[in-house]
């Protein structure tokens, strides 16, 4: 990506850390969209930097607080000094972590930018503790969620603040499509998530030994990070069962969009998704996919796609729907990933940028209006 000048109106994307995930991702991606449309983008990993280090474009302004601690008082004073030298249009958060650090940062400003906080996580606000909800309550402006259910009930906050709903979305020119045909022997499935409780990867490998017990034969490649120490030995354990390389688990993987082309069928098992991004990218890669019935990418999908959902907590359903997707034919399996590629045309980074401007700019419009 060429370098792009930053001469335009500044905006202040604040998260966690550059590690592998969803939130994470996307506060990546949005800065280097919004770069590329001529903002002034800064972005604020709070406490450490991470693999997403290398995919944070030359036209993005990266600033690594290294916080040790939620109220780290270094990192408060120099993330309040670069507000101020900023004066940005809006500090845009990516989860609630974020959210209460910006919050904090902004105690005792005269003038305060307006808070938009990009809900991420899959637990409402109504869950939410209640130091939570205070640090939504003084500047936040505007939340945008994934997902509807998170918008319900609405955050409570000093001033109104208005509501979007932005389903995630993926710059698609990352994602090569599937152009070969020949269905593998045995069936390559793979599963993109970093392995947490909420993704069920117990559930999924279930689903697996399940196929194998009926006598299809199917290997599964699990991509994503391993956080969850305990979560991880009982998923290595469960898998050694079913005999060597019938499940293999990758890691964290930077090429994933060049090889999802390479496998047979997409899976996703989770119990609970906002998005899932990892849908999109099956989406984009044109390869055909059974995933759990959870998420807005998965209210998003036409009745056609739709019907390779399952719901979750069911391994049988899930083997059932992975068997059904494997028995189609070649011509069925070239038209299934024709008319997922054309879906994942509306989700894509584009679209996302686009909402969020509108959002910048009706806070930048009511801003003038309060002047």
């Amino acid at each position: 990506m060429a370098a792009v000048e930053q001469s335009g109106r500044p905006v202040v994307q604040v998260v966690d850390s550059l590690r592998t995930g969803g939130t994470e991702r996307m506060a990546v991606d949005l800065s280097n969209l919004l770069a590329d449309r001529g903002w002034q983008v800064h972005l604020v990993a709070t406490r450490e930097g991470g693999p997403l280090l290398d995919d944070v474009g030359p036209g993005v302004v990266l600033h690594q607080l290294a916080r040790r601690s939620r109220w780290d008082l270094d990192g408060l004073r120099r993330f309040r000094r670069l507000l101020a030298d900023l004066q940005p249009v809006a500090v845009h958060t990516h989860g609630w972590s974020s959210l209460q650090f910006a919050s904090a940062a902004l105690v005792g400003r005269r003038r305060v930018p307006p808070i938009v906080h990009h809900d991420h996580g899959a637990a409402r606000y109504r869950r939410r503790p209640r130091l939570f909800k205070l640090v939504a309550w003084p500047f936040v402006r505007a939340h945008l969620a994934v997902s509807r259910s998170l918008l319900d009930p609405p955050l409570v906050t000093r001033r109104p603040a208005f509501a979007e709903v932005v389903v995630n979305g993926i710059p698609l020119d990352r994602i090569a499509p599937k152009v070969e045909w020949d269905r593998s022997d045995p069936a390559r499935l793979v599963c993109v998530g970093n392995l947490r409780q909420q993704k069920d990867p117990l559930g999924t490998i279930r689903a697996i030994e399940i196929l194998r017990d009926r006598g299809h034969q199917v290997t599964l490649d699990v991509i994503g990070a391993t956080p969850e120490p305990e979560l991880e030995a009982a998923c290595r354990e469960a898998a050694a069962r079913l005999g060597p390389d019938v499940i293999r688990f990758l890691g964290r993987q930077p090429d994933v969009g060049q090889r999802l082309r390479d496998y047979d069928l997409g899976v996703i098992g989770s119990r609970t998704e906002s998005g899932p991004i990892a849908l999109i990218e099956y989406l984009a890669a044109g390869l055909p996919f059974v995933a759990t019935a959870v998420g807005e990418v998965v209210a998003e999908l036409p009745p056609d796609l739709a019907r390779w959902t399952v719901p979750p907590s069911d391994p049988v359903g899930l083997a059932d729907r992975i068997g059904e997707a494997l028995a189609l034919g070649e011509a069925e399996r070239m038209a299934l990933s024709e008319r997922a590629r054309e879906v994942a045309g509306g989700l894509s980074m584009d679209r996302v940028g686009d909402v969020v401007e509108g959002v910048y700019e009706r806070l930048a419009a009511a801003d003038r209006r309060a002047r």
